[in-house]
């Protein structure tokens, strides 16, 4: 039985080696095959002419897993010349790949349509050279029959790419459709012969692949009780060097545990801090409710010596009746007609005058009472805002610690934690800041000036260009001459840097970014005009919202920031006597005017 198997272990040995052998002769045979492929496109040169030609002669071959034929093309190349040109060979791996070169080579194995290639040809004035095409499908179309290749040529093909063809080149072609449909056949039943042969011997190939791996069973049955005295050893010092990592592990979490305690410290310290901002405003709210309380005495008292000096006037007015009575029976009748119109109307100025100063009074403190009011709602969305926007990433480190005391030994766990509190640590920090500048826009009242505007938005450009070319995005100015305005420069450096911050945020993903600022002078005022092609704002569902605190008009959560900066740009452009007026739609981007006034 043993020596049964060995010659049987031979025989599928010697198959098998015979298979190896037969595929080697394949690969030499394709070799040969392909140096004969180059050779006839290098002939057909020969017999085509091109009107212009550039420094080098392009071959392409048009196609994947044409490895072998492409080393060749490149191999021939190095020692020959085309048209007296040097030679240069490319590779397209799709049509759309396709460029200008004198030759492209295709087999039909690629499964590409000749109706989509033709074309490139003919507007590239290209030679198409193909294999195992139809007949008169292609310029000059292959085919492989026994030991030599035979080849079709249309000369309308080749004429209509702007290419001329010799005719000596047709003596060496197939001409008739009949003849090369016999050829093609015969080359299909040849093609089955093999397939028929490769299966056979790709059949043998399996079964010595089974014999060998019976055999390679029986190896590993004799090694396996060696490996499993090794297992043992291997499992052992496994088992050692997991303690000392688990040991490592835990002393690297304790180094974390104190890092992350000294971030909570720190947090905690900016939130005092915030407090005691708070605090001072407070203080600075009763301060100014108390003066309003002034103001109003003071006025209560001005209407009481207005009463007074009305009640005076009746009394005087009767006693001029009375002085009038008794002239009339004097007969200075005239005499006191003109001195009683006289002193009304001198009372009529004085009392002209004390509602005037009234009207005054009055409207002081109207204004003074609707900046309460707006300062008062102000402050009452800011306290509001601060605590839930520092409430919830407070909660949130508070959560991670807690959690990163449960899942101490989870090392993946720990990780996912400290990355939350670091997005946390993130937030915290970006509403700390944007609500230190709401609050010095609030507090800070700057200088006003003559600003020439083309200086400061060519200056501010320049700035911004590194940011606007980041993104694939421009500016275009249209500014006018010698423009001039009454505001603060650093106010309006502001304005303009949340305009374009903004812009560079709410860019849209379809389109790249473009930024319109233009410049009108007017006969009081100046007027800009400031436009983007991004996300834009749905008007109507945002209607009344605009310029108000904390809003923000996207649901991407991915685009970070506090909804504050649209608030502070309407809030500078007011402080500086200005007025802004907006105009959107979804994906149609931003149009603002900003009209400020000359003096």
């Amino acid at each position: 039985m043993i020596i049964r198997n060995f010659w049987l272990s031979i025989l599928l040995f010697l198959s098998f080696t015979g298979t190896l052998l037969s595929q080697d002769g394949f690969d030499e045979k394709e070799s040969i095959r392909n140096k004969q492929r180059v050779n006839y496109v290098f002939n057909f040169t020969e017999y085509i002419s091109w009107e212009n030609i550039g420094e080098t002669f392009d071959i392409a071959v048009l196609g994947v897993g044409e490895s072998g034929l492409l080393e060749e093309f490149k191999m021939a190349s190095k020692s020959r010349k085309l048209k007296n040109k040097p030679i240069n060979i490319k590779y397209f791996a799709t049509v759309n790949d396709i460029s200008q070169v004198e030759i492209v080579y295709l087999h039909h194995r690629q499964g590409v349509d000749l109706k989509s290639v033709l074309p490139k040809m003919y507007n590239n004035h290209t030679l198409l050279v193909t294999e195992n095409y139809g007949y008169d499908e292609s310029m000059i179309n292959f085919i492989e029959f026994g030991e030599d290749f035979h080849f079709t040529v249309s000369t309308d093909r080749i004429q209509k790419a702007g290419l001329l063809v010799a005719p000596r080149l047709l003596s060496f072609s197939i001409t008739e459709q009949g003849d090369w449909e016999a050829v093609f056949n015969r080359l299909e039943e040849e093609n089955q012969l093999i397939e028929s042969q490769s299966a056979e011997l790709y059949r043998l190939k399996n079964l010595v692949s089974e014999q060998e791996e019976l055999l390679n069973s029986l190896k590993g049955r004799v090694i396996s009780q060696r490996e499993e005295l090794g297992t043992q050893n291997v499992a052992i010092k496994r088992s050692i060097d997991l303690l000392n990592e688990q040991s490592e592990k835990i002393q690297k979490q304790k180094r974390e545990l104190e890092i992350l305690q000294r971030q909570v410290a720190s947090s905690n310290s900016e939130k005092k801090l915030l407090t005691e901002s708070l605090r001072i405003q407070n203080k600075e709210y009763e301060d100014r409710q108390r003066q309003i309380g002034d103001q109003n005495d003071l006025i209560s008292a001005q209407e009481a010596n207005i009463r007074r000096q009305k009640d005076s006037l009746k009394n005087q007015t009767e006693q001029l009746n009375s002085q009038l009575s008794r002239i009339e029976r004097q007969g200075y009748l005239i005499f006191i007609f003109i001195s009683l119109f006289l002193l009304i109307i001198l009372l009529a100025f004085f009392v002209r005058r004390e509602y005037k100063r009234k009207r005054r009074s009055e409207y002081r403190v109207k204004m003074q009472n609707e900046r309460l009011v707006a300062l008062n709602e102000s402050l009452d969305s800011f306290v509001y805002r601060v605590s839930h926007d520092l409430k919830a990433p407070v909660v949130n480190v508070q959560n991670m610690v807690k959690m990163l005391g449960d899942y101490q030994g989870d090392k993946e766990m720990t990780e996912k934690i400290i990355s939350n509190l670091n997005l946390s640590a993130k937030r915290l920090e970006t509403t700390i800041t944007d609500l230190l500048e709401l609050s010095r826009v609030e507090r800070t009242t700057e200088d006003q000036e003559l600003v020439d505007l083309n200086d400061l938005i060519s200056n501010l450009v320049k700035e911004y260009s590194e940011r606007i070319g980041a993104v694939n995005g421009r500016i275009e100015l249209n500014l006018a001459k010698s423009i001039q305005c009454h505001v603060s420069k650093v106010e309006l450096e502001s304005i303009f840097q949340n305009l374009l911050t903004n812009s560079i945020k709410y860019r849209s993903d379809k389109r790249d970014l473009i930024i319109d600022i233009q410049t009108q002078m007017n006969k009081d005022s100046v007027s800009i005009h400031y436009s983007d092609n991004g996300k834009g704002i749905d008007l109507d569902k945002f209607e009344g919202k605009l310029f108000e605190m904390f809003q923000r008009f996207t649901s991407d959560s991915s685009i970070p920031g506090t909804g504050v900066g649209m608030y502070i740009i309407k809030k500078l452009v007011e402080k500086n006597n200005g007025k802004i007026l907006l105009s959107s739609e979804p994906e149609k981007g931003l149009k603002y005017e900003i009209i400020f006034p000359k003096k």
